[in-house]
């Protein structure tokens, strides 16, 4: 819902393959270390970014 008539446009971006919003620490001797295959897809969050595109200017109130 907008009072003023604009939706605005954003562009999701990745991070890149190496940055990510947190990354688990476990305790030394854990099973779960990162050279487990697979460990970055499942356990991290990866870093992503918004862009905006541009404002989409409708004239109107917007409900649904």
């Amino acid at each position: 819902m907008t009072a003023n008539g604009y939706i605005l446009l954003f562009d999701v971006l990745g991070g890149g393959e190496e940055k990510y919003l947190y990354e688990p620490v476990y305790p030394k001797g854990s099973p779960r270390v990162k050279v487990t295959p697979g460990y970055k897809e499942e356990q991290c969050a990866p870093a992503l970014s918004l862009e905006m595109k541009k404002p989409v200017d409708l004239e109107a109130p917007i409900t649904r």
